[in-house]
């Protein structure tokens, strides 16, 4: 991959030179970068191919169905299901709840947006077969808050009734 990266470096690649701002962050040492689907529309395909270019995994965010479908469609791996539209940046509770079932079996899921610290929120989401939760503005709200919670969370192990309740394959 090192070569890769230094070829895209002297211009070879132009694909991931087109998108290299929108991977900054890999300069700054990120494994992962949060992509919209709503704000990158046609153009997803393509950051997710450079972000294979670069060596980082694109975390692909996604609040309707048909988002997700395209989403899938360009090839994206790693889903976060967001209860905020994007492009009004209303707040609809329970919508990354009502996506989870589209969400294919070899394709990571996370939850995001107006999450609170609510155990029983984690465990429905968890139960559902998301795989984790993103805690974004809560950790700028409540640092030590957030990190309680997340320590929580980690404690609490989902039954495997409610996995299976949720779609999840055990």
């Amino acid at each position: 991959c090192v070569d890769q990266k230094a070829e895209a470096a002297r211009g070879g690649d132009k694909l991931a030179n087109r998108h290299v701002a929108k991977l900054a962050p890999v300069e700054l040492g990120a494994d992962a970068v949060l992509l919209s689907t709503a704000i990158l529309g046609a153009s997803l395909e393509e950051v997710l191919d450079a972000c294979t270019v670069y060596g980082v995994e694109g975390a692909v965010e996604v609040h309707t169905p048909n988002e997700l479908d395209f989403a899938l469609r360009a090839g994206a791996t790693l889903l976060v299901c967001s209860n905020r539209d994007r492009a009004t940046g209303e707040l609809f509770p329970n919508q990354a709840l009502g996506l989870a079932a589209l969400v294919p079996p070899n394709v990571v899921a996370l939850a995001a947006s107006g999450l609170g610290a609510d155990l029983g929120e984690a465990q429905a989401l968890a139960a559902a077969g998301f795989e984790g939760v993103v805690l974004g503005r809560r950790l700028l709200a409540d640092p030590a808050e957030a990190r309680s919670f997340a320590a929580r969370l980690r404690d609490t192990e989902v039954p495997a009734v409610a996995r299976l309740a949720g779609g999840e394959a055990c």
